[in-house]
């Protein structure tokens, strides 16, 4: 586009290039567009056309502010598949579920809780290991543990299954 510099200067001198986050499709111009929100330009030439200029923000990403040179992860805990790429992350951004996490940023899904762990908050990063005394048997959307039965036993944390108390030996705590 062309700046504040005398006319008569050379394009280098009276022409400025379009900054990253914007763009420039037509000649003879005084300023350049902003790349619109859930689009950024970060190298790409900007004297094309926004299709070609702007790239969309990939799935796990957003961008809700105009002429920006990225887009910005949705946060562990959440992910972005088809959801508007031009909202804040409250609404780009989906939390994980209740028995559901992920641990890492971007991401277009979450995990379910593995066998031994449960989560039952939504938006969360990491699953919490059964307390002793209780097991989850499967990796499934896991809220919460079970209790062992009577006859069983766990002494340790995040377990699959109980023990079996051993002979000569009972437990009839739920």
């Amino acid at each position: 586009y062309r700046n504040s510099a005398a006319a008569t200067s050379v394009e280098a001198v009276a022409c400025t290039a379009c900054e990253t986050g914007k763009y420039q499709p037509n000649a003879a111009q005084t300023s350049c567009i902003d790349c619109a929100a859930g689009k950024y330009r970060d190298s790409d030439p900007a004297s094309s056309a926004e299709s070609d200029a702007c790239s969309a923000c990939g799935t796990g990403t957003f961008q809700d502010q105009p002429a920006q040179t990225s887009c910005t992860d949705c946060a562990a805990g959440k992910y972005r598949n088809s959801a508007a790429a031009t909202a804040a992350e409250a609404v780009a951004c989906t939390a994980c579920e209740t028995g559901k996490y992920h641990p890492t940023a971007a991401q277009t899904s979450c995990k379910v809780c593995p066998a031994g762990r449960f989560e039952q908050s939504t938006a969360s990063d990491l699953c919490k290991a059964c307390a002793v005394g209780r097991f989850h048997p499967d990796d499934a959307v896991n809220i919460f543990c079970h209790l062992c039965a009577p006859g069983l036993y766990n002494d340790d944390v995040g377990q699959t299954a109980c023990k079996k108390c051993p002979v000569g030996k009972f437990s009839d705590a739920h």
